[in-house]
């Protein structure tokens, strides 16, 4: 279910994935097409199994699909090598995932500012002033100006995902893919974290895509993707 147009920055192109399990051959993702335009929120849907996970890391490149391409403005992904990707997946995507994956020895601005190290010993290298006034400006805006020296342990739920979210951010990617975002968050945090991503689109116009079971992201995403046995089911814009 994809839809065509000039403004499309992210595509995947009959794609299937597959995992051998002993002898028996599961088949995760079923023939996805899907187009995503620059600038929009989309969501997918689907409960747990459904695929939404493993299509997400196909479309940032994490993973690679049994068959089918990942088209990122035209260019074939899928044919890259890996320092290409590896490339691609530094300055393009975004990753924001449940469970944060914050290096527990390093504070939140030593945290937001590893992407920046990618290539280099960050042990040894010490970061740029620019990107460290980038960070601090950006946790600021997320509300944690208090919180810059705190390490992992010593902040809540909700302030994780921030740092994570930040972190995310620091290189200007043009895409940010989150893997259920607020998974791990109580309502009221999760509310606020989905509020803040809609802001960050709403000033930045970077794309975003969001694979959750939340149905609470249906309501306010332009498109709506719905998933269900590694396949769309439906495909619809608000």
């Amino acid at each position: 279910m994809a839809e065509t147009s000039n403004n499309t920055i992210l595509s995947a192109r009959d794609i299937y994935k597959e995992y051998k399990i002993g002898k028996t051959l599961l088949r995760v993702l079923n023939g996805i097409n899907l187009d995503i335009q620059e600038g929009q929120v989309l969501v997918i849907l689907g409960a747990s199994g459904a695929g939404k996970s493993t299509l997400l890391h196909t479309l940032g490149m994490l993973d690679t699909p049994t068959s089918g391409s990942i088209h990122f403005k035209g260019e074939n992904l899928s044919i890259a090598n890996q320092s290409e990707l590896a490339a691609k997946r530094n300055k393009v995507f975004g990753f924001v995932f449940q469970f944060y994956y914050l290096l527990p020895d390093f504070n939140a601005l030593e945290n937001v500012l590893m992407p920046c190290f990618i290539g280099q010993s960050m042990f040894k290298a010490k970061p740029k002033k620019e990107n460290t006034e980038k960070a601090v400006q950006l946790l600021k805006r997320v509300g944690l100006e208090d919180r810059i020296n705190h390490r992992p342990d010593e902040l809540s739920g909700g302030e994780k995902q921030r740092v994570a979210i930040v972190r995310a951010l620091i290189n200007d990617p043009e895409i940010l893919l989150c893997d259920e975002p607020t998974g791990n968050l109580d309502t009221h945090t999760g509310r606020e974290i989905q509020e803040l991503i809609w802001e960050l689109n709403e000033r930045t116009k970077q794309t975003v895509v969001i694979v959750t079971h939340d149905e609470r992201f249906a309501k306010t995403a332009e498109c709506v993707v719905r998933i269900t046995d590694g396949k769309i089911v439906n495909c619809a814009r608000n």
